[in-house]
């Protein structure tokens, strides 16, 4: 299969009349589509008479249709887009399309194109089963909405990261393919800065994108844009979804209440420096006000004690687990683990000495454990009594490395006081 450069060629050829060789500038597909595709791509080569299209379109938009189709030598179901008007700019928008599939279609959540024209005026790709747009009910709530955008976001992560910046994200153009989401519908995006095929196409003042999606800078110049031009789409796209109605031009659409709303506000400002600068910032801020902030150790910790004050069954190997993965948690260690008996100790001992062990060995990270707080003498003490019960519990089964490593932490805990006071 054709690298990006060689499709690049050929698309610089079709532009000036000489013959393409379709079938060696197509994309490749991602590995969830690949096989089911394969056949068709292998004997694809711009030949529209291999495709017999259904009556009816599936979609019609201002600058073509989508057909439901069939490649006839192989039997399999595709959509073929063909362009209503063929003037140079429609065409030129194909190309755009085919272009930006033979450079991203590996991406998962990006549609790969199957087949295509030499002359730009129908391309084909996989046959997905709806779009965001015809399952709006079931994406007014967090799970499908999350995955929704999250998709869109790890779609467009390697496409801004080479510069090309989509332009007309909207639910019409996020399709569910093979049990994913993927963005379709390359026509109105950007090449990176130098690798505009004609500038002047591009007008000032000239809407490109989507109304009520299209960020406010596509209005004013639609070639100087960034990434956070289709950021300020994925926002609206999540106001769409949740208040189950079309956002108006330049109007944030923002939920009533939630913690979306937040997201949406970052997502939509008016000054795109104001906006996340990248797919990542923008996962990475839902992340923050969507999910529940982690618990603290010690909370987990006096949780399991609590449970088993109320009759369950504590299990002092958890707590040490929960010590030994928590990077040595100063009010974990003084206020729930120095309260187990000799009896829980050795059980936690014998059961897992490895991870006694880690335990041990993160007394040496106390003093600051992230807090700014030195151990006081109280806490010397509980401590260097809880060690000589993990001692005991290490010489019962021998564990000599784990009963070195306590008689060490022991000396280190009354030697760092004795220093500091």
């Amino acid at each position: 299969m054709a690298a990006y450069g060689e499709y690049s060629l050929a698309a610089d050829n079709a532009a000036s009349g000489t013959p393409v060789d379709t079938a060696g500038a197509l994309s490749v597909v991602a590995a969830d589509t690949a096989v089911r595709y394969m056949p068709v791509r292998l004997v694809a080569h711009g030949e529209r008479k291999d495709y017999a299209l259904e009556p009816r379109p599936l979609k019609t938009g201002g600058q073509a249709q989508v057909f439901r189709a069939k490649h006839k030598s192989t039997g399999t179901p595709v959509a073929l887009k063909r362009l209503r008007m063929t003037g140079e700019g429609q065409r030129a928008r194909m190309r755009r399309e085919v272009e930006a599939a033979g450079m991203f279609g590996s991406n998962r959540h990006l549609m790969p194109v199957l087949d295509f024209s030499a002359t730009f005026d129908w391309l084909v790709m996989p046959l997905a089963d709806h779009s965001a747009e015809d399952m709006a009910a079931a994406l007014c709530v967090d799970g499908p909405l999350r995955e929704l955008i999250t998709a869109i976001c790890e779609g467009m992560r390697e496409p801004h990261q080479a510069g090309w910046i989509h332009r007309d994200l909207k639910p019409a153009n996020i399709l569910w393919l093979d049990g994913r989401w993927v963005v379709a519908d390359w026509g109105l995006g950007r090449r990176p800065r130098g690798q505009t095929t004609a500038p002047g196409r591009t007008q000032v003042g000239e809407l490109y994108g989507s109304l009520g999606y299209a960020a406010p800078e596509l209005y004013t110049d639609a070639h100087a844009v960034g990434p956070q031009t289709d950021i300020y789409s994925i926002g609206q796209i999540i106001g769409w979804a949740l208040l189950q109605t079309d956002p108006r031009a330049n109007v944030p659409h923002l939920p009533p209440t939630g913690p979306w709303r937040a997201v949406v506000r970052a997502a939509t400002h008016y000054d795109p420096r104001q906006r996340p600068a990248t797919v990542d910032e923008l996962l990475a801020l839902i992340e923050d006000e969507l999910d529940p902030p982690p618990i603290p150790p010690v909370n987990r910790g006096r949780a399991l004690i609590a449970a088993a004050l109320e009759g369950g069954d504590l299990t002092p190997p958890a707590l040490f687990r929960l010590a030994a993965d928590t990077s040595s948690d100063y009010l974990l260690y003084t206020e729930v683990l120095v309260h187990l008996n000799n009896t829980q100790v050795e059980q936690a001992v014998s059961a897992d000495p490895t991870t006694a062990r880690a335990v041990v060995q993160g007394i040496q990270e106390l003093p600051t454990g992230g807090y700014e707080m030195t151990i006081d003498a109280g806490d010397v003490h509980n401590l260097s009594l809880w060690l000589l019960q993990i001692a005991r519990g290490a010489e019962s089964i021998e564990a000599w490395d784990l009963l070195e490593d306590t008689v060490d932490a022991i000396f280190y805990l009354n030697n760092d006081w004795d220093r500091v006071h």
